[in-house]
């Protein structure tokens, strides 16, 4: 009987298969329209890429000379250039196309140096920031921390986050910009995830609004495994534990472009979402079967239908 090569051929079929989904994952994650405070160059794996939020928040934490570039840190963000597993070498920017170059660090991470490395300096600087995003950092990298180190990491509180993150004004609504408008959003540390009682998604950073009465209201965006992201309208009591959350922006891939849900927010927080078809072809909202709903936020702090 004369052999074939059948299974020869299906087992590298499958291996083929196998390699190109792998490659499409990371590539639809790093085109899908999800806000990211870092960009990549090379190969690197997306948990990886994940962690440089916590080092873009380190750099922005920092004594970098923003100032000199009339720039506020919350508006910088990074390109990694290199990366050797310590140290990692970043330029900082301030565009969303990466111009707007205004300087280089160097980042330890053994042993927690950041460094000035501007073309500009006859020498590096040496840059102070703040421990706790060194940790987020470490954390996420899966470094083992002292149990010193553990106790510092979850000592940093909601409302820690809350008192030093900056504030968007009201009325705000969606725009299709919307995902390069969110740079003054702060990330959170893993531990405080489970405060706002979500499931299957990743990278948590909010933005706080005007407050309510006795509330806290946030803007919390959060990522789905696919990369796409969510925003919630999310209430705080003067404890800062959440009272209640509404979703009110996210996105669906379809044939056709994009279904998502948009919103509008009025400074009395009266909220607005709908459900719309975003065209690939146009970029712009299809008027068609359009899906609105409207809400308020109560005295109690709920947001209910309005």
């Amino acid at each position: 009987m004369k052999k074939t090569n059948h299974g020869k051929v299906y087992y590298i079929l499958i291996v083929i298969i196998l390699i190109s989904c792998k490659k499409y994952s990371i590539e639809e994650k790093k085109n899908s329209n999800t806000f990211k405070a870092t960009e990549t160059k090379g190969q690197i794996t997306s948990q990886k890429e994940d962690c440089y939020d916590y080092l873009t928040e380190l750099v922005r934490s920092s004594n970098f000379p923003f100032k000199d570039w009339n720039i506020t840190p919350n508006k910088v963000n990074l390109i990694i250039d290199r990366d050797n597993g310590n140290i990692i070498n970043a330029k900082l920017f301030f565009e969303t196309d990466g111009s707007g170059t205004i300087g280089w660090i160097e980042y330890n991470i053994k042993d927690r140096i950041l460094l000035n490395t501007s073309a500009n300096l006859e020498k590096s600087e040496k840059l102070t920031f703040k421990s706790d995003w060194a940790l987020s950092l470490e954390k996420c990298l899966g470094i083992i921390h002292s149990e010193k180190d553990k106790k510092k990491l979850t000592d940093v509180t909601l409302e820690n986050i809350y008192n030093d993150a900056p504030e968007i004004k009201l009325p705000i609504q969606y725009s299709y910009d919307f995902i390069n408008e969110v740079k003054n959003f702060v990330l959170l540390p893993p531990h405080l995830y489970s405060a706002f009682k979500l499931e299957g998604v990743q990278n948590y950073q909010m933005v706080k609004l005007p407050k309510y009465n006795a509330f806290n209201p946030i803007l919390l965006e959060v990522n789905q495994p696919s990369g796409q992201s969510q925003l919630y309208l999310v209430t705080l009591d003067s404890y800062f534990k959440m009272i209640d959350k509404k979703l009110i922006y996210s996105n669906i891939e379809v044939d056709q472009g994009s279904l998502s849900t948009i919103y509008e927010i009025s400074s009395e927080y009266k909220i607005k979402t709908t459900e719309v078809l975003i065209t690939n072809e146009t970029s712009k909202i299809n008027e068609t079967n359009k899906k609105t709903e409207n809400y308020i936020v109560s005295n109690q702090g709920f947001i209910v239908k309005n």
